[in-house]
């Protein structure tokens, strides 16, 4: 298996072009708008996610 990694500067690029897309085995995407901010807070600060 091989992985890619993406800086979080290339994350938040990608989302604000609507270009991530959930895979189809993922189950549906349910989080708010408060959940993802903390979850970009909590990868800026370099916490373990």
């Amino acid at each position: 298996m091989q992985t890619t990694s993406y800086s979080l500067s290339d994350i938040l690029a990608k989302a604000s072009r609507r270009s991530l897309t959930i895979p189809q085995f993922q189950r549906d995407f349910t989080w708010n708008r408060q959940q993802m901010r903390l979850l970009v807070d909590s990868m800026s600060r370099s916490y373990p996610i």
